[in-house]
């Protein structure tokens, strides 16, 4: 058996994420994130970077997914899709993550 953690949902549901992660130890096979309100990582108020301290703490070593929902796009909205804040949110994702000192990032 293994666990799959998802930062937005588990913001919603666990009392401590970084906690759940650390519980998770070797168990953990994917560590999906996206930052409190499904924007990019840094525009909620997810902390990061103790996530990645947790990760390492455990020798984390699988696929890290980001999930970045459109913003403003909710199921049934009639809003147009804004692929330019969208691809932003993304950006600033991936260079916070391509950033990070962490050794479970450093090799990707």
């Amino acid at each position: 058996m293994t666990v799959i953690l998802d930062t937005y949902h588990g913001n919603l549901e666990e009392a401590n994420l970084v906690k759940a992660i650390q519980e998770c130890g070797d168990k953990l096979s994917v560590y999906q994130i996206a930052d409190s309100n499904r924007k990019g990582i840094g525009f909620g108020h997810t902390n990061f970077a103790e996530h990645f301290d947790a990760l390492d703490e455990i020798k984390f070593s699988g696929p890290i997914i980001l999930e970045c929902a459109q913003p403003r796009q909710t199921p049934g909205s009639k809003e147009e899709i804004d692929l330019d804040e969208l691809t932003f949110h993304l950006s600033v994702s991936k260079n916070w993550i391509v950033n990070q000192t962490k050794v479970l990032v450093a090799n990707s």
